[in-house]
């Protein structure tokens, strides 16, 4: 743990970063991020290194995105507001990498600390999910515009039996989770 304390402090701000990448200890940091005693640690160092391209390239590649949801779920504030600190941070990098930490269990927690995190880690989790939220909307959007012209007219009295056709599942998936989204900020 001592040894992890001491590269966490020499990664914040200097070449140190670089040799952790090329040493090859990011696997080996994201998968430490499953034990309480040193994940803070450990997403500190991948903090701090973040600005590296390789080093996120390896971290997303070790299950980085999944292995953080831990840390978000039960660690302390100060750690939760590193991890989304750290995720926000790739998803304005990549998109591809938003698609990755949309899951159940990362948007709960995310929704969780909005509500009981520090302020920046709230006010991080509530850009994160927007973003993700815009992200997901763009994406119905594209796959919206494939409906039928006859299904966007569908009757809105609900005594007519007329049923909208949908051509694609995504849409309707997308549908779905803002929905669901939707129920889960009218109860919570």
């Amino acid at each position: 743990m001592l040894a992890l304390k001491i590269l966490w402090n020499l990664s914040n701000g200097s070449n140190v970063g670089y040799h952790i990448t090329y040493l090859g200890y990011i696997p080996k940091l994201v998968s430490s991020l499953e034990d309480p005693n040193v994940a803070g640690y450990c997403v500190g160092i991948i903090n701090n290194i973040r600005d590296i391209e390789e080093a996120r390239i390896e971290a997303v590649e070790a299950g980085l995105c999944t292995s953080i949801a831990t840390i978000l779920e039960s660690s302390k504030k100060e750690e939760q507001e590193v991890g989304v600190e750290l995720l926000l941070f790739l998803c304005y990098e990549n998109t591809g990498y938003c698609k990755l930490i949309m899951t159940e269990n990362i948007i709960q927690a995310l929704s969780n600390i909005s509500v009981n995190g520090s302020s920046k880690g709230s006010e991080n989790a509530l850009t994160l999910l927007e973003l993700m939220d815009w992200m997901n909307a763009s994406q119905c959007s594209r796959s919206g515009s494939r409906w039928s012209q006859e299904n966007s007219n569908v009757s809105s009295s609900t005594s007519n039996n007329s049923r909208l056709k949908i051509s694609s599942y995504k849409t309707l998936g997308c549908l779905r989770k803002k929905l669901s989204r939707f129920l889960w900020n009218v109860l919570h």
